[in-house]
C-alpha cells in the first residue's frame, strides 16, 4: 500500500460485504462517543516540555522527544525507564481511523482497553453478513520462499477460501511475508473468477510495526478522510526494512500501546507484538456468531509457536503447510514421520531442528526453550487437532482445511449441531443444514466415501437443502450421491417452497397443488439462481407459459405441453401461432414477467412425480450450461436416449444463437458430449436387442410431450445418431408406406398428383396405390406405427 500512493477520500466507494446505513467513520465515532473505542500514546514526553528537554532524546517508546504528541503532563519519572511498561503511555481519544481510495478501513485504538469486543462488532456491522469460518494465515518472514508449485497452489487455495461468502481471513496486514502472498492470491482469485462476493481479509497488527511515513499520513488526515499520499516503504536504523500495509485487505486493525519502531530495546532485540490480540479477536468472533476457526502456518519462527500454542489449547485446528520452509518443515517432518498416538522425544526434535540451519537457536538455552515449545505443540492430545498439507499427498488446501475443521468437533458438538435422536432415519422432517454441511457443498468437499455426512447421524434430513444448494452451484458430485441414495427431489421442492412461503404449507396430497409448487421451485428458484440468460434470444422465464414457449422454441413445435392438456380450440390457436413465429424468435418482454394469464382452459395431463422433476431439473441443467449435473440426472431418468438427444437440440440452438464466442463454444461442447452420449445409447441397445431398440426410436415419450427419438434427431440434425446402423434400419423397415414409383410416370397420373396435393392429400389413400410391406425379409412389429415423413416441421 505504501508503494502504490492510497489515498482517502470522502466519496470513496462505502460498501465492502453487503449495504450499510452508516459508514465507517460514522460507526467509529459512535463506539467512541460511548467510551468504547479509545487511543493512547506514550507520556513520557509532552508537548508542554519542549523547551525543558532536548528534542533529540530517544525515548523508550521508540521516538524521539519532539515527536510526542502528547499533551498533558509528562511522566518524568518514566524517563530513564529500560522497559516498557504499560504505565508509560496515557489514553487520548481515537484521532486516526477512516476509509482508504481502495475501499478498505482502518483504525488505530489502544490495545491496553481490551477493545477486541466493540472491534469484533465493528466489523460485523460493517461486512454486514456472519461468517462461518475465520481463517488465519500466520508465519512467513518478509523474504521467505517456497517453490513454484507450492506457491500457486496455496495462492489459489486461499484465493478460493476467500472468495466463499462467509469466510474471513485474518493476517498480520503488512506488504510482506505471508500476508503479502495471501492478498495477492485473494487478488488474483478476483479478477480471474466472476464471483461476486466481496471478500473480507483483516490485517490486525501493531500501530509501531507500519511505516513511519504511513502512519504520518494516516494520522495527519485520518478522521477527515482527506486525501493523502503514502510514502514508499523505508528502512530504520537498524537496517530493518519498515512494513507498509497491504493494499488488498478490507480492514485494518491497528493495535497501539505507545510504542513505535519494531519495539527495539537496547539490546536490540525485536519484541514483536505477542499472539494474545489475534487469540482474543478470534474468540470473541466465534462468540458472537458461533462460527468454526482454523489456523493456517506458512513458513514460521520461533515465535509462531505461541500461535500454535494458543489455538491448540483452545482446541481450534491448525494446519501446517510442508515445504513452505524453516518451522512449518519441522513440524512437518515430525508429523508425519511419528505416528498418530506416539510421542516425540526430545532427541528427535534436535535431531531435526540441526537440519534446519535457519531456526538453530545460537545458545543452548534458547535451544532447550525451542524444544520444550515444540515438544508442547506436538504433544498426543493435541494431535487431532494438527494437520499437514504436503504438495502432491492432499487434493488441495481447501479440501484440507475442510477436513481438520471436520475432524476437530468433538462429539458433543456434533451432536448439538445435528440435533441428534433416536429415531428412524426414514422418518425425518428435513430441516435448515448446519454451516460445516453448506460449506462442505460450497467447496465441492466429500472426503473419502462421502464420509462428510457418516460424520452426522440422521443425516438425510438435510438433503433437502443439499440438494437445492448443490443444483444452484453446479456440484454434481453431491447430485449424484443424493441421487443415488434414492433421494425424492420433491421432498426439495417442498423445503424450498415452504422457506418461500414462510414455512407455511404449500404441498399437500393434491397432485394439482404438487405440480404448482414444482413449477414455482423451477421458476423461482433454480432459474432465478442463474440472474442472467445465457443467451439473450431467450429470456429467463417468469411463468409456466414463458417457460413452455422456450421448450417449444428449443426442442420444436411438434412437442406438447409438459404440464397441461389443451383442448382442441386452444390447440389450435397454439400450433397456428407456432406456424407463423416459430422461426421468428424475438427477445422476451420483460413487463410480460408476473403477467396472469388465462389458465382455465388447461387440465392436468397425468400426475406429476419423480420422474417429471427429474425432467425438469435436466432441462434446466442444459439451459443452464451445467453438463456434468445434466449426465447425473440421465442416469436417473428412463427415458435417457429421448433425453439426451432434447439436450442436444437445446444446446445447438443456443449455440447458434449465442453472439458471445466463449458460450457459443460451451454449448457446442455440450451437443457433442449430449450427442455421443445418445449415439453411445442405442448402439448398445441395439447390440443386445434390435427390435427393442427400434422401438425405442419409434415409440412416443409421454414425459417429453409425446414426441419420438427420431422427431427430435432429425429436427435437430443430430447426424451421428441419424448415422447410426439402428436407425437406418428402421427408416428401411419403415419406409413400406412411400408411394409407388410406377403411379405417377403417366401424365394423367401426375396431374392427379397436383390436384390431391392442392386438395392437402386428403384423398390420396383412395386415389394412390402403395406399395405392400416386404413379408419375407423383414417383420414389422404391431406396435410399430409411425411414419417418418409425417412429422410436423
Amino acid at each position: 500500500m505504501a508503494s502504490n500512493n492510497i489515498r482517502t477520500g470522502e466519496n470513496v466507494r462505502t460498501p465492502i460485504g453487503r449495504s450499510t446505513t452508516l459508514t465507517w467513520k460514522e460507526r467509529v465515532e459512535a463506539y467512541t462517543a460511548n467510551d468504547e473505542l479509545s487511543g493512547v500514546t506514550c507520556a513520557v514526553y509532552s508537548t508542554r516540555d519542549a523547551k525543558n528537554v532536548n528534542q533529540n532524546t530517544k525515548c523508550i517508546c521508540g521516538r524521539l522527544a519532539r515527536l510526542h504528541s502528547y499533551d498533558g503532563d509528562s511522566k518524568i519519572q518514566f524517563r530513564q525507564s529500560k522497559k516498557w511498561v504499560a504505565d508509560l503511555a496515557d489514553v487520548t481519544p481515537i484521532t486516526v481511523y477512516g476509509q482508504l481510495s481502495n475501499g478498505a478501513r482502518f483504525i488505530r485504538c489502544d490495545i491496553e482497553a481490551n477493545p477486541f469486543e466493540t472491534l469484533a462488532q465493528l466489523i460485523l456491522d460493517d461486512v454486514g453478513n456472519t461468517p462461518k469460518l475465520i481463517v488465519s494465515c500466520y508465519g512467513g518472514a518478509a523474504y521467505f520462499t517456497m517453490t513454484d508449485n507450492l506457491e500457486r497452489e496455496f495462492m489459489n487455495g486461499i484465493g478460493h477460501l476467500a472468495a466463499t461468502e462467509g469466510i474471513w481471513v485474518l493476517t498480520t496486514g503488512l506488504n510482506s511475508g505471508v500476508s503479502r502472498l495471501i492478498g495477492h492470491g485473494i487478488h488474483r482469485n478476483k479478477l480471474l473468477s466472476n464471483n461476486k462476493w466481496k471478500p473480507v481479509v483483516i490485517g490486525m497488527n501493531s500501530w509501531g510495526t507500519i511505516a513511519e511515513d504511513t502512519r504520518s499520513s494516516l494520522s495527519s488526515k485520518g478522521p477527515s478522510n482527506q486525501p493523502i499520499v503514502v510514502s514508499p516503504t523505508t528502512q530504520d536504523g537498524h537496517g530493518n526494512k519498515a512494513k507498509a500495509l497491504d493494499k488488498y485487505h478490507t480492514h485494518f486493525l491497528l493495535l497501539d500501546d505507545g510504542r513505535v519502531n519494531d519495539y527495539f530495546d537496547d539490546n536490540h532485540v525485536n519484541n514483536y507484538l505477542d499472539d494474545r490480540p489475534r487469540n482474543i479477536f478470534v474468540q470473541t468472533i466465534r462468540r458472537k456468531t458461533n462460527c468454526y476457526s482454523v489456523t493456517i502456518i506458512v513458513d514460521g519462527g520461533f515465535n509462531t509457536l505461541e500461535v500454535i500454542q494458543n489455538d491448540l489449547e483452545a482446541k481450534r485446528p491448525v494446519i501446517i503447510v510442508h515445504g513452505s520452509g524453516r518451522l512449518a518443515n519441522l513440524l512437518g517432518d515430525l508429523l508425519l514421520n511419528v505416528g498418530e498416538n506416539n510421542p516425540v522425544g526430545q532427541s528427535k526434535i534436535k535431531k531435526h531442528l540441526k537440519r534446519c540451519e535457519a531456526l538453530c537457536p545460537s545458545t543452548e538455552k534458547e535451544q532447550n526453550e525451542v524444544v520444550k515449545g515444540i515438544e508442547k505443540v506436538l504433544e498426543v492430545e493435541h494431535r487431532r487437532y494438527l494437520s499437514v498439507f504436503q504438495l502432491g499427498n492432499d487434493v488441495n488446501l481447501t479440501n484440507t482445511i475442510f477436513k481438520a475443521v471436520l475432524n476437530t468437533q468433538t462429539e458433543h458438538e456434533s451432536q448439538v449441531q445435528t440435533g441428534v435422536h433416536d429415531q428412524d432415519q426414514t422418518e425425518f422432517k428435513p430441516e435448515e443444514p448446519p454451516d460445516l454441511l453448506k460449506l462442505a457443498v460450497r467447496w465441492n468437499y466429500v472426503g473419502e466415501e462421502y464420509h462428510v455426512f457418516k460424520h452426522y447421524k440422521n443425516a438425510r434430513k438435510y438433503y433437502a437443502g443439499l440438494f437445492e444448494q448443490a443444483l444452484k452451484e453446479n456440484r454434481p458430485i453431491f447430485v449424484d450421491y443424493f441421487l443415488r441414495r434414492y433421494y425424492n427431489p420433491l421432498d426439495t421442492v417442498e423445503f424450498s417452497i415452504n422457506r418461500i412461503n414462510g414455512n407455511k404449507p404449500s404441498v399437500d396430497g393434491d397432485k394439482k397443488v404438487c405440480v404448482e409448487s414444482s413449477i414455482q421451485f423451477i421458476l423461482k428458484v433454480l432459474y432465478k439462481s442463474l440472474k442472467e440468460a445465457p443467451v439473450k434470444q431467450w429470456c429467463l422465464p417468469g411463468s409456466i407459459e414463458d417457460l413452455e414457449e422456450n421448450y417449444t422454441k428449443l426442442i420444436g413445435p411438434f412437442i406438447q405441453s409438459f404440464y397441461n392438456e389443451k383442448n382442441g380450440w386452444q390447440q389450435f390457436k397454439t400450433d397456428f401461432s407456432i406456424f407463423f413465429s416459430c422461426h421468428n424468435y424475438c427477445q422476451c418482454v420483460s413487463s410480460r414477467v408476473g403477467q396472469e394469464r388465462d389458465s382455465k382452459s388447461y387440465v392436468r395431463a397425468s400426475p406429476y412425480g419423480e420422474q417429471e422433476i427429474l425432467r425438469d431439473i435436466f432441462l434446466w441443467s442444459v439451459y443452464a450450461g451445467y453438463v456434468d449435473i445434466a449426465l447425473v440426472l440421465l442416469l436417473q431418468i428412463k427415458s435417457r436416449i429421448g433425453a439426451a438427444l432434447i439436450a442436444v437440440g437445446i444446446a445447438h440452438h443456443l449455440s447458434s444463437a449465442c453472439s458471445n464466442p466463449p458460450i457459443r463454444n460451451t454449448y457446442r461442447e455440450h451437443r457433442t458430449i449430449y450427442e455421443q452420449y445418445a449415439t453411445e445409447c442405442i448402439d448398445a441397445c441395439y447390440k443386445r436387442n434390435e427390435q427393442l431398440a427400434c422401438q425405442l426410436l419409434l415409440r412416443e415419450i409421454p414425459l417429453f410431450g409425446n414426441i419420438t427419438c427420431m422427431q427430435i434427431a432429425i429436427a435437430s440434425r443430430i447426424i451421428p445418431f441419424i448415422n447410426t446402423v439402428c436407425f437406418d434400419q428402421v427408416l428401411n423397415r419403415q419406409w413400406y408406406g412411400q408411394l409407388d414409383g410406377a403411379s405417377i410416370k403417366t401424365i394423367s397420373d401426375s396431374f392427379n398428383l397436383i390436384v390431391q396435393l392442392a386438395l392437402f392429400g386428403f384423398i390420396a389413400p383412395i386415389s394412390f396405390p402403395y406399395r405392400p410391406a416386404d413379408g419375407k425379409n423383414e417383420t414389422v412389429c404391431p406396435m410399430i406405427s409411425f411414419i417418418v415423413h409425417s412429422e410436423q416441421f
